[in-house]
Order: C-alpha cells, then structure tokens, then sequence
C-alpha cells in the first residue's frame, strides 16, 4: 500500500471518529486531532466542516402518521382538491395524484409533512419552493398551478406528469429483465430502446445512449433557463427529474433551490436566510460545496452525474459512507465510462467527464455550454469541449498538491541526474576502451613493423652470403671421404655444422632450427637431428 492510500484511510477513520464523537455528545478536540496529524490537519478540518454541515442539514426521516385530518377518510380533500392516491414521498412533502375539483384538472399535489408543520423554517423553505418555481415557465420545468394553505396545512399544485422518475428508470434497468417502458402498455414506444429480450445484465444500445442525450439537453437547458432568472436548484438528482410517457424530461422539485443573486431578475423572490449549509444529495453534489462554494456550476455537476449513472449503471462514486465518499469526491476523478461500457461513444465521455471536472474553472461554466455540446453530439457534428491531456491532469494534480508535486519533481530530477550521470560513465568507459584499443593495435603495428624489418635486413644479409658459406661447405665436405683421424673428422664434422647453423648467416625452412639444446649429424654429412628445449626432435637434410 502507498503512502497516498495510507494517509486517505488514516483521513477516514480519523472524520469518522470526530463524527461519532460528536454524535454521542462528547467533545470535540480537533486542535489536538490536528496536531497529533500535522501532515493531514488541512484535510481533517475540511472534511470535518463539511460532515457537520451535512450532519447539521440531515432530512429529517419520513413520517409514517396519519395525514392531516383534512385529508382524512374515505374522500379525502384539501382546499379545493380530492385527495386520488399519494405517489411520491420525500424529505419535505409527499405527492398525491389529486382532482382540482373547480376545473375537474388533474394535478399533482404536494403537501407538506405533518412532522413539519410546527417547524417556521420548514414552512418557509416549503413555500420558497412553490414561489421559485411558480415562476419558471419552461417547457421541461413541472409548472406550478396553484399555492395555498388549508386547516393549516400548506399545499401547492403542479402539472400532474404520467411517467416515472429517473431514479426508477435506472433501477428498472438493472433487472434481469430489461423489459421495461417506463409505466407504458406493450404497445407503447420505449424511449431508452431498451431490448425486450431477457438479460443478466445491463444492457446498452445505440438508442438508449441517444435518449440519455437527449434527456441531458433538456434538463440542461431547464436548468440554463432557471439560471438565466438566477434561481439554483442545487439538487439535480434522478430523483427530481420526471420521465413522461414520450420520453421528455421534467425537472421538479425546487426545494432547496436559492437564488444566485440577492434578488431575482423578477424581483419579486427574496433571497435565502440559509447561510453557511451544505444541502441535497451528497452523492450528486458538486466537490466545492463541500467548501460551502456554491453557484450554477454545480447543478451542471449535478446533471452530469445523473446522466453518467444512467448511461454506465453506476454511480460516479460506489461509497455508502459518507466520510469516504467526500473523500473520493475531493481527491479522485469518476472512472471515465467508456471503462465500464467501451460502447459509450468518445465524445458524450468527453461532455459528461468535463461536466464532473473538479476544477470549477475546467468544467462547464453554464448548462448552456453544455446544451450546445449535447446539440451537436446529437447531430452528429463535432463538440467543442476538448478531453483533458495528461498534462492538464498532470498541472492540476501539481496544483492541488504542491508537497507531493515538489518531492516528486525532486524524486525526477534526482533519478535524471543518475541517470545522464550512469550515462556519461558507459560513455566515458567506452571511450578509454576504445583508446585502450587503439593504442594496442598502434603498439602492436609498430612492433610488427620493427620485426619485418629486421627480418628483412636478415633476409637480406643472408642472401649476400649465403653463396659465401655453401662454397665453404662444399670444400668442407670434399674431406670426408678422405682416410682421418677420429679427432680431426669430428673437427671437420663440427665446423660444416657451423656453417651450417649460423643464424645471422643463414635462414630457410630447410635449416636447422635456431632454438636447440643439442644437434647430431650423420658421418656423411647429408642429414642432421636436433632437440629443443622440450625434447622435441627435429631432422632434416642439407
């Protein structure tokens, strides 16, 4: 394991021991968190203000009470509208299917939870929601019909969309049948083009990729028509996005929507009491929230999640807790889809990667950028949005971690060194080898030129008296037919050898040798024998 993996498991368990103590009421004592961990007491201060925030902003959990006595009995009502079954129930409100019974119009009706209906915030955030989106007229955005309140219950009514919620959507595709049609009858169009054969697993086509576009184009342009009025709705997730019976998309639920400026451009909305908190999905919530940053940026992140999970299957991030999963929200990169699905065409990897770019600045900075891309990728036609290089990667990473970035450099620069240094000596070695080499070879030349010289002017010499000594031979031997003394002929033997085997005076290959310890001839003087210094014997004629 590296260092790296160690210190982001260290950060985890330490966030998530701070976060246990404060939930069972004990004190806190970052400062000596901190420093006992001075090479992490950055990240643990925070990640740890971004797990209170969001412990501090929990929904509270769903009611399971009766509804309020107004909405109770057989023929349920509330201010003008009857009660037809709930469809939908959420931290803020549940959803009935209901009759607005002075038009006979079939609504969506969303109440307020009766565990909150004491709480003054909680109204106010409630009816913040109806007024936001009371004011969005766009044709993917669910209309608002009506607001009020009745036996002290809030209310607002919306257009009633027969489908189902994206959420649904992907659970469906999940299956092991992915025969699914969004709610409609069997002889209804399925707009993910999802094959009606049984699967084990999730399966993918041409059709449902370009459904999944086109449902990204008009939640992003919703969401650029909402920022255009400068109203956030800071939790684009499955869930708040409606798919109807055709396939478009819807977006809804504007409950913790805010607004980018002091005051819209309406002016009739005024702006949020809410400072400071992290609120909505964390698995769908933008990096920088977690540093309480937040403008239109993140909803594209939001949006850009969403359609990854439906396009792969997964979430960006497979993390149930929470603590690990901000981490890997601050530290890492979403694998990029094509890893889990190569089919993904090239460049809607390309949008959605650079919708859930970390960097603020490298991402897109309006949904209508990223509407524009989408278009064209529908159309076929070339996107502007560009894949990062591994040098841009490789920059930001530097950026976001200097102290790494600088002993990684060191690290580099010092294996370089090594490595021209290691170089330099081969090459230095190889030269003197080289030198070594030659001056041989020139030593080596020259001594053979000295010995063919020699042997040359040896050769020579002999040539010159050569006929000088065989003369002399032959008058020698003329003797040794004559009648004499043993002490005389071995005299007469000895001095025909000397003739003979002079070295400076004579040289062939029909010689005797020059080396010898011993020499031997024949009384007649025609052959000789002689042994060397390893007792080899050698015999030859004159």
């Amino acid at each position: 394991m590296n260092s790296d993996s160690h210190d982001q498991d260290l950060l985890g368990e330490l966030i998530e021991r701070l976060v246990q103590q404060h939930r069972n009421g004990q004190t806190v004592d970052l400062d000596r968190v901190c420093l006992d961990y001075p090479k992490l007491s950055s990240q643990v201060k925070e990640l740890f203000s971004a797990a209170m925030m969001l412990e501090n902003h929990k929904p509270q959990p769903v009611s399971s009470a009766q509804p309020p006595s107004a909405m109770r009995g057989e023929h349920c009502s509330l201010g003008g509208y009857d009660i037809v079954r709930e469809i939908g129930r959420g931290g803020m409100g549940v959803v009935y299917e209901a009759i607005q019974c002075s038009l006979g119009r079939r609504v969506a009706l969303k109440v307020i939870s009766q565990h909150l209906t004491g709480n003054p915030n909680s109204i106010e955030r409630f009816r913040r929601e109806a007024r936001f989106a009371s004011v969005l007229h766009h044709s993917s955005i669910v209309p608002v019909f009506d607001v009020g309140e009745a036996d002290g219950v809030c209310f607002y009514a919306m257009q009633f969309i027969a489908g189902k919620s994206l959420d649904q959507v992907i659970a469906e595709l999940h299956l092991p049948s992915a025969n699914f049609a969004l709610g409609l009858t069997a002889s209804s169009r399925q707009p993910f083009g999802v094959p009606s054969s049984t699967t084990t697993a999730f399966r993918y086509s041409s059709e449902l990729i370009s459904n999944s576009a086109k449902i990204a184009l008009q939640v992003a342009e919703a969401l650029s028509y909402a920022h255009g009025r400068g109203i956030l709705h800071r939790d684009v997730k499955p869930a708040n996005i409606l798919i109807d019976s055709i396939g478009n998309a819807w977006v809804t639920d504007f409950g913790l929507a805010r607004l980018d400026d002091s005051t819209s451009p309406q002016n009739v909305l005024a702006p949020l009491t809410e400072t400071g908190g992290i609120t909505g999905t964390l698995r769908y919530m933008a990096p920088e929230r977690l540093q309480g940053r937040n403008d239109h940026r993140a909803d594209v992140y939001g949006l850009s999640a969403t359609i990854y999970e439906l396009i792969t299957g997964q979430p960006t991030f497979d993390n149930v807790d929470r603590v690990h999963l901000m981490q890997l929200m601050v530290h890492q990169d979403p694998k990029p889809p094509s890893r889990i699905n190569p089919s993904i065409p090239r460049d809607l990897e390309t949008i959605l990667l650079k919708g859930l770019s970390r960097d603020v600045e490298s991402r897109y900075q309006t949904a209508n950028d990223m509407a524009n891309d989408l278009r064209l990728f529908l159309l076929g036609r070339p996107i502007l949005a560009r894949r990062t290089s591994w040098l841009e990667r490789s920059a930001r990473w530097c950026t976001r971690n200097p102290l790494a970035a600088i002993l990684l450099g060191f690290l580099a620069l010092s294996l370089l060194a090594l490595l021209i240094g290691w170089s330099g000596n081969i090459v230095l070695q190889r030269q003197r080898d080289d030198a070594l080499a030659m001056s041989k070879r020139v030593a080596q030349a020259e001594l053979d030129s000295r010995v063919w010289a020699s042997l040359n002017a040896v050769e020579a010499h002999r040539r010159t008296l050569s006929p000088e000594l065989t003369s002399m031979r032959r008058q020698l031997s003329a003797w040794s037919n004559a009648e004499l003394s043993s002490e005389l002929r071995n005299a007469l033997r000895n001095e025909i050898a000397a003739c003979a085997f002079r070295t400076d005076w004579y040289r062939s290959e029909e010689s005797i040798p020059c080396a010898y310890s011993s020499v031997a001839i024949d009384p007649l003087f025609r052959q000789w024998a002689v042994t060397d210094s390893e007792n080899r014997i050698s015999i030859g004629a004159f």
